[in-house]
């Protein structure tokens, strides 16, 4: 298989789990128990996945959704990360991203487990896909930043800057959001609140989302 299709059907899969998650998400939260409303801003991504909501109410809908759509998304990662790792002649660090994509299917494999079963499980791969998805995009970014950086100035166009700007912001809040949920988790006594964490999260994905469809197939 040639190089400019190996990267052109990698840019689709990555286009396929994030639409994926997206809709997932977006499902699980419309399902969301309506005797209790999910709080956007307050509650992380992983409530949506619990078989009951904060209070006690059932969530079997928003539940089953979840739970299927991350299991599909943590495969999908799975399957992604062996073909970088069979084609690396033919991707730019691609034992780098073979091993980011294989830690996000570990994420994500662990944030479709039943929350109210396996809650730590639940809550490390709950990070581990969070911060896997910010490094994998933030090497992506960079490399694209890189690659036109090399080209002459005279002929670089508005989005080469927006490049330098995605790749700082992003480099931030995946930053931000690991340090925040360090300080909340190990360190209880200096106050960062569980609605920091998951505001960092929203904000995180969101870009990511942003960055994903950004990229072109050279940059995979």
């Amino acid at each position: 298989m040639s190089q400019k299709i190996n990267q052109n059907s990698m840019r689709w899969m990555i286009y396929v789990v994030v639409s994926l998650l997206i809709i997932t998400i977006g499902l699980s939260w419309g399902l969301y128990s309506t005797r209790e409303p999910y709080r956007f801003f307050q509650e992380t991504i992983s409530m949506l996945g619990g078989l009951k909501t904060a209070n006690g109410f059932g969530n079997f809908p928003a539940y089953a959704v979840f739970t299927i759509g991350f299991l599909l998304v943590s495969v999908l990662c799975l399957v992604t990360s062996i073909i970088y790792m069979a084609n690396l002649e033919d991707f730019e660090y691609g034992i780098l991203k073979s091993i980011l994509l294989f830690i996000i299917a570990i994420g994500t494999f662990g944030t479709g487990i039943m929350y109210d079963l396996l809650t730590i499980v639940h809550g490390i791969g709950a990070f581990l896909f969070v911060t896997g998805f910010g490094v994998y995009n933030f090497v992506a970014q960079l490399l694209r930043y890189a690659r036109k950086k090399e080209e002459p100035p005279t002929s670089r166009k508005w989005d080469f800057y927006l490049d330098a700007v995605m790749v700082w912001v992003l480099f931030a809040i995946t930053l931000a959001y690991f340090v925040l949920t360090g300080l909340h988790y190990f360190f209880p006594v200096l106050g960062v609140s569980h609605e920091w964490v998951a505001l960092s999260q929203k904000i995180l994905l969101f870009v990511i989302i942003i960055d994903v469809f950004l990229l072109d197939r050279e940059d995979m």
